[in-house]
């Protein structure tokens, strides 16, 4: 006698269990895939604004170049107080920037990502010291036990770590700290009388020279400042 279909249907639901739903771990890694990728197309976007920002900064960079050079740079410095809405120091290191675009191309390329902050401190170091940061990935972050990529610094980590490159490299000075200061006193006295010529002849001088006058300026004052605390 055959049996009834109800109980035959029962028997095989009995002997087939239902499939189990995917483990929590796997729901872990779908959501550690959403956060990589959300993460990654962040750091895109991020890099791609950035390079935006920084190209037009070389593209006025170059036109302010061009106009302190038609100017001359004591009228230079008049039009920029008077006519745009830049100091002397962020007008010196949009000129600077777009010189390294122009004087060494590939590797400005290589770092116009990282921002416009980033790469003006970049700026100021020589290509062997750039050539550091191309060739070595990850950096020790002064002051902690943070290693971390020039990506993923901020600008004063990146600051931070420059500084103690230099001070690797920087030799001691040999006179004592109070005779080395009124060195440079004596030594910016001078240039204070230099940079009064500079302004009462700067029509009657080659702008190239007036502009390594300037940076030379620029580069004591800089070394006065790695002095501070």
């Amino acid at each position: 006698m055959a049996r009834p279909r109800k109980k035959l249907a029962k028997r095989s639901a009995r002997r087939s269990p239902a499939r189990r739903t995917p483990a929590a771990s796997s729901d872990l890694a779908a959501t550690e895939s959403t956060e990589h990728r959300l993460t990654r197309e962040i750091l895109e976007l991020d890099r791609r604004s950035k390079a935006r920002v920084v190209a037009d900064v070389v593209a006025i960079g170059q036109r302010m170049q061009a106009l302190q050079r038609h100017l001359g740079f004591g009228q230079w410095l008049s039009w920029l107080s008077a006519q745009l809405p830049f100091s002397p120091r962020t007008a010196q290191r949009y000129i600077a920037v777009a010189r390294w675009a122009e004087e060494f191309p590939d590797d400005y390329e290589h770092f116009a990502g990282l921002g416009l902050g980033k790469l003006q401190l970049l700026a100021g170091l020589t290509p062997a010291q750039r050539a550091r940061f191309r060739s070595q990935q990850r950096f020790q972050i002064p002051g902690t036990r943070t290693r971390k990529t020039l990506a993923l610094m901020t600008h004063e980590q990146l600051d931070r770590v420059i500084r103690g490159m230099n001070s690797l490299t920087a030799r001691p000075p040999t006179l004592p700290p109070t005779k080395l200061l009124q060195r440079f006193r004596h030594r910016l006295a001078g240039l204070d009388v230099l940079a009064d010529s500079l302004r009462a002849n700067a029509d009657a001088l080659p702008a190239e020279e007036v502009e390594e006058a300037a940076e030379e300026l620029e580069a004591l004052l800089e070394e006065v400042r790695s002095m501070l605390p």
